[in-house]
């Protein structure tokens, strides 16, 4: 009997050792998981207020095939005669709708999905149709370290991850490469790289939908802009309501990078041969091509206002009343306004407005005048001061600024680098600009 009592202790003592323990070592356990959830909770409130992105909108219309200097479109091509072996990236020069195929026998081809961005290895003696606005273009010529260029952006650093609304920006498409309407928007998500196979990629065949991307993600957009769900923007919003972090980011309007290219182009730019130069498909007057062709421009400048002296060369000597014009509006509809109208009757109200700012004569005054009458541009016009004025405005977003003057950001960015002769000083803020200008008194 003692020696059962004695037992039966020895047993009650070891469980209650080993009860004890395991209740130590599960409030380590639960102390460590609180601690690491605690840490983990930290670490993203951490990233979400350093450097976790707030804007609310994000956008990009279709790509520009000029960036590139060399690329092929639709048709069948053969590696090693026609291209270089090697890898290369397959745009969609709108929507969605770029279809290619590799294959070893140019009557062996078979359909791609479709897609917005792919990237390829093609081999010597191989063949490679493209299809349906696809742009076959050399990686070396494309800067993956701006991925944002070609309408790449990255959730967790461009945009937050989330739930958005996503419309098509745009129902027309004109360029030399083609001349189309409807719906021509859409979007394509990659997990981890966005050269990766598409998670999703999609045309939006009703003009809106909504759609949800995570951190880590890729978005790629084709003539789309995103707005994440609950948040209210629209051209009719007031944004002195809004806070700063929930203004919303659109991306850099294309004013700013064609004034800047136009400030800065030369011979190297232009097509043509001497004497007969164009410039964004424009054919400069004979004066700018004296100069680019004179010995004294030793290094082939082009003058900032070339192209805006065209264009108003052009509208000078149109007669809008009765609809007579020495050029085809079509033209230069798409640079002067973004879009080229399906009948003259539509074209007419723009052009005749165009004609008030963009001038052959006093073309600094008619621009200030032009800009002093829009809202989305405020500052102070001396037009007797000195010679020529002393301004000071600013722009507060460029891309409204060319819809109030009802042209293109492309014809505003022209407008700008003509100023730039005239010593104007421009400096940019994102979408935002400030003009600063004293005449010699």
């Amino acid at each position: 009997m003692t020696r059962y009592f004695e037992n039966h202790i020895k047993t009650s003592y070891v469980t209650r050792i080993l009860s004890l323990a395991l209740t130590i070592f599960l409030l380590f356990s639960l102390y460590g998981c609180t601690s690491d959830k605690k840490t983990e909770k930290e670490s993203n409130s951490a990233k979400q207020s350093d450097n976790y992105p707030t804007n609310q909108e994000i956008s990009y219309g279709f790509l520009d095939y000029k960036m590139f200097d060399n690329y092929l479109t639709d048709g069948t091509y053969r590696c090693g005669s026609d291209f270089e072996p090697g890898d290369y990236y397959i745009f969609s020069i709108y929507g969605a709708e770029a279809l290619y195929d590799v294959s070893d026998n140019p009557n062996n081809f078979s359909w791609s999905d479709y897609r917005t961005m792919r990237k390829v290895s093609v081999n010597k003696g191989q063949y490679i149709f493209l299809s349906s606005a696809a742009i076959l273009v050399s990686a070396k010529e494309v800067d993956t370290s701006n991925w944002k260029k070609y309408g790449v952006f990255l959730v967790g650093t461009d945009l937050p991850e989330g739930d958005y609304k996503i419309t098509s920006i745009t129902d027309k498409y004109n360029t030399e490469l083609n001349n189309i309407s409807g719906i021509w928007g859409a979007y394509q998500i990659c997990n981890d790289c966005p050269e990766n196979e598409p998670e999703y990629c999609s045309p939006l065949f009703d003009k809106q939908t909504y759609i949800s991307v995570q951190d880590g993600q890729y978005i790629i957009i084709n003539n789309a802009r995103m707005i994440l769900n609950g948040v209210d923007i629209s051209n009719n919003a007031d944004e002195s309501e809004l806070s700063e972090t929930t203004k919303p980011n659109i991306s850099i309007s294309a004013a700013k990078t064609t004034y800047e290219a136009a400030i800065t182009a030369t011979k190297e730019d232009l097509t043509g041969s001497k004497g007969k130069w164009y410039y964004d498909g424009i054919p400069l007057l004979s004066d700018d091509c004296e100069w680019i062709d004179s010995s004294l421009n030793k290094n082939g400048t082009v003058s900032q206002g070339a192209v805006y002296r065209k264009i108003a060369k052009m509208l000078s000597g149109s007669d809008f009343k009765n609809k007579r014009f020495f050029y085809s509006y079509k033209d230069i509809s798409e640079l002067l306004l973004g879009f080229t109208p399906d009948t003259v009757d539509e074209y007419v109200p723009y052009g005749e407005n165009a004609s008030k700012f963009i001038v052959v004569d006093n073309q600094l005054e008619a621009i200030m005048q032009k800009f002093e009458s829009l809202k989305s541009v405020s500052g102070q016009y001396d037009y007797d001061y000195g010679k020529l004025g002393k301004y000071s405005l600013d722009i507060s977003d460029m891309s409204d600024c060319a819809k109030e003057m009802q042209i293109s950001d492309v014809m505003l960015g022209y407008i700008f680098a003509m100023l730039d002769e005239y010593a104007v000083k421009i400096s940019f803020n994102e979408n935002s600009c400030h003009i600063e200008y004293e005449s010699k008194v």
